[in-house]
């Protein structure tokens, strides 16, 4: 019986011991997690301030647009309109490639996603005052029209009666 106590004894204490290094050791992991994110916001906040910045100068962040003055047009801040030819596409193997409902971005189809080889993914453009998101890649025979008049967008459209192909313009927003 005694020798019994002294092993439940020796187990209690092994026990306790591995208890508390794994405690340690959690604690230690959220702390380098914690530092780590310090660091990576650290890097960012003194990547933004080294940006050749003269002492005493402020520079805008990207996202400090000046507002347009009352009867200012707003859209003169904006990038020029790029004339391209529009077309849609649909939810078909011989439109796609054999994952029809995925997209390039990872995404399911929908609506109004954009196909481009001329943008990355997830950049949002602006076509008749509604943004778009390119979400898509189209065939690569496309690639070679970026930048000329014949560069093509293609839109998703569930139904194939309201498909269409016609010239359009477009502003890149981001």
């Amino acid at each position: 019986m005694q020798k019994e106590n002294k092993l439940k004894a020796k187990f209690l204490i092994y026990g306790l011991i591995i208890g508390i290094s794994f405690t340690g050791m959690f604690y230690e992991a959220q702390n380098y997690i914690q530092v780590k994110a310090e660091n990576v916001e650290l890097k960012s906040h003194i990547e933004r301030i080294e940006n050749k910045v003269p002492a005493g100068e402020v520079k805008a962040s990207p996202d400090d647009k000046p507002e347009a003055a009352e009867g200012e047009d707003k859209t003169s801040s904006l990038p020029p309109a790029r004339e391209v030819i529009a077309t849609t596409y649909n939810a078909e193997v011989g439109q796609t490639d054999s994952d029809p409902l995925t997209m390039a971005s990872g995404k399911k189809v929908y609506e109004g996603a954009v196909a481009s080889n001329c943008h990355k993914i997830g950049t949002k453009i602006d076509i008749d005052g509604k943004t778009y998101v390119v979400e898509d890649r189209m065939n690569k025979r496309f690639t070679s029209l970026c930048g000329t008049e014949n560069e093509r967008v293609d839109i998703f459209k569930w139904d194939r009666k309201d498909n269409f192909k016609k010239k359009i313009s477009y502003r890149v927003l981001s």
